[in-house]
């Protein structure tokens, strides 16, 4: 059945498997079909669409039903004389599995038989009338009973019947129940594979000759008034007398010292004993029913005779031909095995059982992985090659002797080597390594050596697979190997792993600097087997460079930054890995360059005062003031000024500053000059010239500005200007004593310096004047003397007065 679809029809396809009609389609517009032209015995496939209007999906996956099977026909039946079976066949029914009989007798005995072929037998009593019919099934539906068939089972024979086997004579008696009248009986004895023998009688016992030895034989009587054509059989049996074993032989199993006794056996029911006898009169039995017997427990290394002997419940026969074999030779004891460390091969010894048989022993050596080793000897050792490391071998001895290997010795284990540690890698890492390796066959423990030239090896080890070395010594090339044991031996090192260690640090490290290019060379001795060198520098502040060498022990470290105190270290490159920081070495940069230098003019008290800013990494200032004429002063102060005295006036000072560091020094010129005031203007002259006096001096050093003024008490100053060595004063007056300065503009200190006065007496008359050059002033009173005189000489002649003519 199958779930109603929202469609107005179902398509229903019906196909024979195997029948050569093709498919048929039935639509209906119901959710069932019903089907009656079906054939029997078919098997049918059944499959559903929809269809709706012109669509139609498509058709399901096929059920597949089996049909009823066809009515059984011909059915017969055929009865056995002795053995009352009703042996039914008939023809095949197409499609039926299974076929059932149903026998039922007039008395009411009801019996049935089944089988899938086209036969089967059902015992029934004898002399009754029966009916059978019969069924022919499916996994799921069964035929009607055929028509009834009508038969009579088998008559029945004379009872009673005792039957015994003479052993002697080989003969069966058979003695059976008289029935009424005077019939004629014979007694048949009948054997499985269907030798019949038979006897005569009138009377209720017969004699059967000629038997087969080795048989069972059904034992039946009819008369000559039984309407049996055939005697089949019967439910008696007797077994005949048993057969002499003929071809008897020895098969021998020498691993397991067992002897196994063959013959060939014409018996179809009878039992064997066969005997084993020693050399040394032991007996041994073994019991059989079928053509072969075997000795699990014989002695080891015996001659024995074998004979076999057939029997029956009543009856023995004769004994078979003596066979003579040793037994297998009994295995070695106190077997032991050692494992040569050298060598690599073992050395197995045991102990044998002395026989008259020539014996040899082979060695078996076997691991869990199939590995296997041997060798032979006809003494009580012998050397086992080839062993696998790492393997666990368990070895046994067998003694050979005519060809037979008898059983092994008890096992002893062997244990090879271990296997040769493989993957060796090494993880280094500051003076320690972390060896690894993949675990070795056989091993219990492992020992890593890490050899170099000129220093102690170092080892470690364990039972792991990896290990730590530790205190690895710098610039060195270890050899790395890694050897496993076990309880018997120490396997072979491994193969060599190269270790470089990193580069030593290098020592004697020095930094010297290059003041003024703030540049540091910085060198080093060399360190065995670095590739290159970096050295490095920084400061407390975090700046920091570095320089590279490749193959020279010195580099130049640039980039450094002025008054600082860097910390300078080298670290040495190497193949693989880089050494550890070296020693560290202190370097103190130059002062850095100063700012604002300039000096200021004290003009009250005549000095300069130099300054400057701080200088980063100085620790003491040197000013200095130097001329072009080569004056210098100088003065030291860890500030940032200082004063300079002692200047010279009228000059042009260069002012430098150094700043004085811990191993260099930084020297800034100041911009421009210090200029010093004028010098005062000396040796001053006076040619003075009807109201005008001519001056001029020297020695103005530095002045480029001269204001020339003569005083006196009661008239205003006179003055002139001049930027050279003389001037000339006008408007002066007559008989006038006149102070007469040079002054010389000082733009420094915005003032002036005045030279020492100069005294200036006028004349009375345009036509008399005073020259320097003739005035001595020794004395005032001189002085005093001339001016009258000169003035004196002056006047006109009426105003002079007699008193002072000369």
């Amino acid at each position: 059945m199958w779930s109603s679809v929202a469609a107005p029809s179902y398509v229903i396809r019906v196909e024979n498997i195997g029948g050569a009609a093709l498919p048929v389609d039935y639509t209906t517009p119901n959710i069932y079909l019903s089907l009656s032209n079906l054939a029997c015995g078919e098997r049918y496939a059944f499959s559903l669409a929809v269809q709706d209007g012109n669509c139609q999906s498509s058709f399901s996956p096929p059920i597949e039903i089996s049909t009823v099977p066809c009515q059984p026909s011909n059915l017969t039946v055929h009865v056995d004389c002795g053995t009352n079976n009703a042996n039914f066949s008939w023809a095949e029914s197409r499609g039926a599995s299974l076929y059932t009989v149903e026998v039922k007798g007039a008395n009411g005995h009801m019996a049935s038989c089944s089988s899938n072929t086209t036969s089967c037998l059902v015992k029934l009593p004898c002399g009754n009338t029966y009916h059978a019919t019969m069924v022919a099934s499916t996994e799921s539906c069964n035929t009607n009973k055929s028509t009834v068939m009508f038969f009579e089972s088998a008559p029945c024979l004379p009872e009673g019947i005792v039957a015994k086997l003479d052993c002697e004579s080989h003969i069966i008696n058979v003695n059976w129940t008289h029935t009424n009248g005077s019939d004629d009986y014979t007694a048949w004895a009948i054997s499985s594979d269907g030798h019949r023998v038979s006897c005569n009688s009138t009377t209720n016992s017969c004699s059967i000759h000629d038997l087969l030895c080795g048989k069972i034989y059904e034992v039946a009587v009819t008369s000559s008034s039984i309407k049996c054509q055939v005697i089949a059989g019967s439910d008696y049996k007797i077994q005949s007398y048993p057969c002499a074993p003929i071809n008897t032989t020895v098969e021998q199993n020498c691993s397991s010292n067992s002897m196994t006794v063959k013959w060939h056996d014409n018996s179809t029911a009878q039992n064997y004993t066969v005997k084993a006898t020693s050399a040394s009169g032991v007996n041994s039995t073994c019991e059989s029913s079928n053509s072969s017997c075997s000795f699990l427990d014989l002695s080891c290394s015996q001659l024995y005779s074998f004979t076999v002997m057939g029997h029956s419940n009543v009856c023995m026969s004769d004994l078979s031909t003596p066979i003579i074999s040793y037994t297998a030779p009994c295995p070695p004891t106190n077997l032991s095995a050692e494992l040569n460390c050298t060598t690599r091969n073992a050395v197995v010894s045991w102990r044998t059982v002395t026989t008259a048989v020539i014996t040899a022993n082979n060695v078996q050596a076997t691991s869990p992985d199939g590995h296997n080793s041997s060798c032979s000897s006809m003494g009580s050792s012998c050397n086992l090659d080839d062993l696998v490391c790492g393997q666990k071998y368990s070895v046994v001895v067998e003694a050979i002797n005519a060809g037979c290997p008898g059983p092994a010795s008890a096992p002893t284990f062997l244990t090879a080597e271990p296997c040769i540690p493989m993957n060796i890698s090494t993880h280094y890492n500051a003076s320690a390594a972390w060896v690894t390796w993949s675990a070795a066959a056989g091993a219990s423990s492992y020992t890593v050596q890490a050899v170099a030239d000129s220093v102690a090896p170092v080892t470690c080890g364990g039972s792991n697979s990896s290990c730590y070395l530790g205190g690895l010594q710098c610039s060195r090339m270890y050899n790395v190997t890694v050897t496993a044991h076990n309880q018997a031996c120490s396997s072979l090192p491994s193969e060599t792993t190269h270790l470089l260690t990193e580069p030593c640090p290098p020592t004697n490290v020095q930094a010297s600097l290059e003041c003024e290019k703030l540049i540091a060379t910085v060198s080093w001795q060399q360190s065995h087997l670095s590739v290159g060198y970096v050295a490095y520098a920084d400061n407390k502040n975090g700046h920091s460079t570095s320089c590279f060498s490749a193959n020279t022990t010195s580099c130049n470290l640039s980039g450094l930054m002025c008054g600082n105190v860097y910390s300078v270290w080298v670290k040495a490159l190497g193949e693989q890995y880089n050494s550890s920081d070296s020693s560290v070495v202190s370097l103190t940069t130059a002062p850095c360059e100063l700012g604002n230098v300039e000096a200021n003019m004290n003009c009250v008290a005549h000095t300069a005062t130099a300054s400057w800013q701080s200088s980063s990494g100085a620790s003491n200032y040197v000013a200095v003031l130097t001329t072009s004429s080569g004056h210098v002063k100088s003065c030291t102060t860890n500030h940032t000024s200082c004063q300079l005295s002692s200047l010279l006036c009228g000059e042009k000072y260069n002012l430098t500053v150094k700043a004085l560091g811990d191993t260099c020094n930084q020297t800034t010129l100041m911009a421009g000059y210090l200029i010093t005031e004028p010098c005062a203007p000396v040796n001053l002259s006076v040619l003075y010239n009807m109201s005008t006096a001519q001056v001029t001096w020297a020695g103005a050093k530095g002045g480029s500005s001269f204001s020339v003024a003569a005083v006196n008490n009661q008239d205003p100053t006179v003055t002139c200007n001049s930027t050279n060595t003389q001037c000339s004063l006008m408007g002066l007056k007559c008989s006038q004593t006149y102070n007469i300065t040079v002054m010389v503009a000082d733009p420094t200190c915005n003032n002036t310096v005045s030279s020492k006065p100069y005294q200036l007496m006028t004349g009375v008359s345009q036509t008399g004047f005073i020259s320097s050059d003739f005035i001595f002033c020794l004395n005032k009173l001189t002085c005093i003397f001339f001016v009258l005189f000169f003035c004196f000489r002056a006047l006109p002649p009426y105003k002079r007065s007699s008193q002072f003519e000369m």
